[in-house]
């Protein structure tokens, strides 16, 4: 009996062995969601341009002789700082040029002298010729004398002038207030011979000029406001400027010259700007980001920038449509508003990009955390966390993220250039 039971036993407890576990299910992924913003924003242009001095003063030695040092050896400015104008920058032996100017002076005196001879005689011989007692050719040459002595002191006066003059160009003064850049000649040295030695340049940067050129839509653009009286004059179009290893637009400027013709090669114009540099912390040469407001945008559709994907065709975002399903959305984008995007259109993948503007809906709701769980296809537990437009006073540091939560999320960090996971 005990043989015969045992074989469906070891059977049954083989069949048990051998069934199928029950499978698990997983819970949804959790994502938070946000409709987008409307808003009337500003459009704006970004222009690439360097900043130059706004004037530049050469110190030149305009006479020849040696530059002098000072009585206590130091320099008359330091290099690289700030000098002011009428400073004196160098000084050219002037003693040969006094003497010149007391030289000048003397002659002057002796042509005085020769002159009131040669009127005393003049005068002399008119009385002598009144009386017939000489001839009218010996009053002629009387006359031509003092001619000739009146002219000498003309002469002389402006030899004087012109010893002066030389006299104080041995002096150097800034000519403008600036930054003075390196001497290029040392105390000691004979200048100015053969040539106008360049000795240092000042060059001013408050204010500073900005030099860009411009697209033909952009300078007609600009003279369309001032035709239609949007700006009366051409310094009522304001410049927002940024420089290297600053965030945004930190710099205001206004718009002062618009060159008087459009370069045929590159569609383009040349434009100069002018912007305030009390602190000199800008200097001439630098490359400036450069942003110019044209027209305003009503109703612009906002995405926040963190919610923007990038994969091999280019910019995406994802939705949660109203089955609870990610969907993925291709987007045209425009300029960033405070850590917002503005999105000019929007379709889905296997659609044809929409050409020029569009009409974009706006009852979507796209995911911005949870952007490393969800995938196109799959259900998701979506948390309606929308986020706000921080409209500030200044709108000057554009490219920083500024997001009001209504409620509180984790941003998961995302690199912008993977796409979205392919579905398991």
């Amino acid at each position: 009996m005990i043989r015969k039971l045992s074989i469906p036993i070891i059977l049954f407890a083989f069949l048990s062995g051998c069934a199928k576990p029950e499978p698990m299910v997983r819970p949804p992924v959790t994502v938070s969601v946000s409709p987008p913003v409307i808003r009337n924003v500003d459009s704006y242009v970004e222009i690439s341009g360097r900043s130059e001095a706004s004037e530049i003063f050469e110190a030149r030695a305009r006479v020849p002789g040696t530059l002098m040092p000072t009585e206590d050896g130091k320099s008359r400015f330091t290099e690289g700082k700030k000098v002011s104008q009428g400073d004196v920058l160098f000084i050219i032996e002037p003693e040969p040029y006094q003497a010149a100017v007391q030289a000048a002076n003397a002659r002057l005196q002796s042509a005085e002298a020769q002159k009131t001879l040669a009127d005393t005689t003049y005068q002399r011989s008119k009385n002598l010729y009144e009386k017939s007692a000489i001839t009218r050719a010996e009053l002629d040459e009387r006359e031509a004398e003092f001619n000739v002595a009146q002219a000498a002191i003309l002469q002389e006066k402006a030899a004087i002038k012109q010893a002066e003059i030389e006299l104080g160009y041995t002096t150097i003064n800034a000519e403008v207030e600036g930054l003075i850049g390196e001497s290029l000649v040392d105390e000691g040295n004979i200048v100015g011979v053969g040539e106008f030695t360049l000795l240092a340049t000042v060059r001013k940067t408050d204010p500073l000029h900005i030099y860009f050129d411009a697209a033909e839509r952009v300078v007609l653009n600009f003279l369309r406001k001032l035709a239609e009286g949007d700006a009366r004059e051409i310094q009522e179009i304001k410049l927002e400027i940024g420089y290297e290893g600053e965030t945004g637009y930190l710099h205001q400027g206004q718009l002062q010259l618009i060159d008087n013709q459009i370069d045929p090669n590159t569609g383009t114009a040349l434009l100069r700007g002018t912007m305030p540099n009390p602190d000199q912390n800008v200097l001439p040469g630098s490359y400036a980001r450069i942003r110019i407001k044209t027209q305003p945008i009503p109703d612009a559709v906002l995405v926040s920038e963190i919610a923007i994907n990038t994969d091999l065709s280019g910019k995406y975002i994802l939705i949660v449509n109203g089955e609870g399903k990610v969907e993925q959305r291709r987007v045209r984008l425009g300029q960033l508003y405070d850590g917002f995007r503005h999105v000019t259109a929007l379709w889905k993948p296997e659609e044809a990009e929409p050409e020029g503007e569009s009409e974009i809906p706006t009852d979507f709701q796209y995911i911005h955390a949870g952007l490393l769980q969800a995938r196109p296809g799959i259900t998701v537990k979506s948390e309606v966390v929308p986020l706000e437009y921080a409209e500030t006073d200044d709108e000057t540091e554009l490219d920083e993220t500024t997001v009001k939560e209504t409620g509180k999320t984790n941003t998961e960090p995302e690199s912008p250039d993977s796409g979205p996971p392919e579905d398991q």
